[in-house]
């Protein structure tokens, strides 16, 4: 669909940085691609868009450069950025450095000079990015005062011309939230929504960009804080005349990247997994094998998204269903052509799961393999590629790789079971080490699809960050657990649970005391910028 008036539009969407400093997002090139998408349907024309590698500084300013010299009074131009901010006041571009933010990195007092420059009859520039400078979010230091804090608002004061349009994804002192369910930034999913001509915002057949702001944060106000967080609230310009679009009507670019068509929800039934990429064979294995999906392997599939490639770290209890999380992420895989690898810290455990999904898989046409320091049979089938899914240590898998690159591009997913084992002395800085390698490959290349099992974690969420991983927390195990005391001669033992005695069929096997403890609590976490 072409629209007459003259359209500019660039949109830089950074999830991986040169410095190691700004954590990784997960969705900022997912709201740029997606933004490029739909105004690109709509208005056919200079769109321009710019993802990690491309989005440096002075790319940046080049191409608002090209936007000043050929733009008029009567056209439209658009600016999205999503990635870092600082507490400063700055855009952490591709190649920003934390300790020279004002030679490397685009200060907001500057991207509004340059864009005061722009003739144009609106101009709407949209930052999903947070400014709070909270190292937990963004892996940045904390500024010394609360007062050394400079958001959008501050900046917006010195914005000039009733032409321009600014919303910001939230106010200094706010943190902004990356969403698994949507795959994006909250700010962008909901004005992706609102373009395309929500009821809420919608004048006739244009957008009033004021009425957008105003669907925007209302949306947001469902979305609750993490715990010592303010409560996300975009801002916008203040003096804005009424500036609006057309409705933006997807076509086959926004088709093409998926965002047409709302993502599929898993339910407790395993037949709600049909169509989402595992094998229908699988399927019927697992509905064998187990009543339902629980709500924490829900959370992995409708959250993590782990069904779509997301990145995921789950903590939660023994028994509470961690291991089948990662089945799914790897049978998916399988269904596409991908390959899978379990890392299990010792080598027993590794002959008791690849027993366990010899018997499971295989007859559905799954080629287990296992490759420790005792079994060497395997190792080729694993360097050549030759199986679906491969159970190592993490040791063994660190070694081949050190020798054999070409391994970590085959690997789809890479399943890191006991992944608090990072924690350990002796253990820990090896698996730290392999992710850490990990990490720095994916500016330079596609790497694997990780998944973390872990026990329950007392600082989950800056592990979660630091992998770039969605948060998927339970201290809920599935299977009840009991406490109580099975003495050798008894026919019943005497349990307590949640504060109540009752008795149960004693188990002659059991010759020890069983003491287990069991608390239910559970909250889907996102991923803050």
């Amino acid at each position: 669909m072409e629209y007459e008036q003259k359209f500019h539009g660039l949109f830089i969407g950074v999830d991986n940085y040169e410095s190691p400093e700004f954590g990784q997002l997960k969705y900022a090139k997912n709201d740029a691609i997606a933004l490029h998408a739909l105004f690109l349907d709509t208005f056919g024309e200079k769109a321009t868009l710019m993802l990690d590698a491309a989005a440096t500084k002075d790319r940046l300013t080049t191409e608002i450069g090209h936007i000043r010299a050929s733009s008029t009074e009567q056209d439209i131009v658009v600016f999205t950025y999503s990635g870092h901010g600082t507490h400063d006041g700055f855009l952490a571009t591709r190649d920003a450095e934390p300790d020279r933010l004002t030679e490397t990195a685009l200060g907001l007092d500057q991207l509004f000079e340059l864009v005061g420059g722009i003739r144009a009859e609106a101009i709407v520039l949209v930052l999903d990015c947070s400014f709070s400078g909270r190292a937990a979010a963004k892996v940045l230091r904390e500024p010394e005062h609360r007062d050394a804090i400079r958001g959008p608002l501050t900046a917006l004061e010195s914005v000039a011309g009733e032409e321009i349009f600014v919303i910001a994804a939230a106010e200094a002192d706010q943190e902004v939230r990356e969403s698994g369910e949507f795959r994006h930034g909250l700010l962008t999913h909901y004005l992706l929504e609102g373009l395309r001509g929500h009821p809420a915002v919608c004048d006739g057949d244009r957008v009033s960009l004021l009425k957008l702001a105003g669907h925007v944060s209302s949306k947001l106000r469902p979305h609750p804080p993490e715990p010592g967080t303010v409560q996300q609230t975009p801002v916008g310009t203040r003096r804005t005349r009424h500036v609006s679009l057309p409705v933006l009507v997807p076509g086959a670019n926004f088709r093409t990247i998926g965002e047409d068509t709302a993502p599929r929800h898993a339910t407790p039934a395993f037949s709600s997994l049909s169509g989402m990429g595992v094998p229908d064979l699988a399927i019927v294995v697992w509905e064998q094998r187990y009543s339902r999906l629980n709500q924490l392997q829900l959370l992995a599939i409708n959250d993590g998204q782990i069904l779509r490639g997301g990145n995921v770290l789950v903590s939660a209890p023994t028994s509470a269903g961690k291991t089948l999380v990662g089945e799914l992420a790897a049978l998916r895989a399988v269904a596409d052509g991908g390959r899978a690898v379990f890392l299990l810290s010792t080598r027993a455990l590794v002959n008791e799961q690849y027993d366990r999904f010899q018997g499971t898989y295989s007859a559905i046409g799954v080629r287990v393999i296992r490759v420790t320091g005792e079994l060497r049979d395997q190792t080729r089938a694993l360097v050549i590629g030759d199986f679906d899914v491969a159970i190592l240590t993490y040791e063994k898998y660190s070694a081949l790789l050190s020798g054999c690159l070409e391994l970590l591009t085959r690997t789809s997913v890479l399943v890191i079971d006991e992944i608090q084992t990072l924690a350990s002395p002796d253990r820990g800085p090896g698996l730290e080490l392999l992710l850490t390698w990990i990490r720095l490959r994916r500016l330079t290349g596609p790497v694997p699809q990780i998944v973390g099992l872990s026990a329950v974690l007392g600082k989950a969420r800056e592990l979660a960050e630091w992998l770039g991983a969605e948060l998927v927390a339970t201290t809920h195990g599935d299977v009840p657990l009991l406490e109580g005391v099975s003495p050798k001669t008894a026919r019943t033992a005497t349990s307590t649970r949640i504060g109540k005695n009752r008795s149960f069929p004693s188990l002659p096997q059991v010759r020890r005391t069983l003491c287990c403890r069991v608390s239910c609590a559970h909250s889907p976490t996102r991923v803050n910028r």
